[in-house]
């Protein structure tokens, strides 16, 4: 689930997924600003057939979150 994820996500920013190692924060890079999260955001909720509340997103700012707050969901 975690290499789908980073694909997802290499695939938005455009960028290879080496670059996003799970402490790679939002802003880190300049292709992870505030509208590329929201477009990893939706991506994800679309790719795997999930919908994040407000309150789950307010603390995600690593990889390593996301990776995280998804594979809870999909528990």
């Amino acid at each position: 689930m975690k290499d789908r994820i980073k694909d997802l996500m290499a695939g938005i920013l455009k960028v290879e997924t080496s670059v996003l190692d799970d402490d790679l924060e939002i802003g880190d890079i300049q292709e992870w600003d505030s509208m590329h999260h929201v477009m990893i955001i939706t991506g994800i909720e679309k790719e795997f057939g999930i919908k994040f509340q407000r309150e789950e997103l307010i603390d995600l700012e690593t990889v390593a979150d996301i990776v995280t707050l998804v594979e809870g969901k999909m528990a």
